[in-house]
């Protein structure tokens, strides 16, 4: 499914984490998928398949 979302140009927008968060990125990344994670704001890193990292302000 994130494959055929990367090549419609669809953004795909989640937590940036692993597990089924990873397996969403890199599936759209491997397509040429833009991949944006939101990450909490505990210090975690977002996973390699992530381009735009952004955690909550505020």
């Amino acid at each position: 499914m994130q494959e055929l979302l990367a090549q419609r140009g669809v953004t795909v927008l989640c937590g940036g984490g692993g597990g089924v968060m990873a397996a969403v990125a890199a599936g759209a990344r491997s397509r040429g998928g833009l991949v944006i994670g939101v990450r909490p704001d505990d210090g975690t890193d977002p996973g390699e398949a992530v381009d735009v990292a952004r955690r909550p302000s505020g």
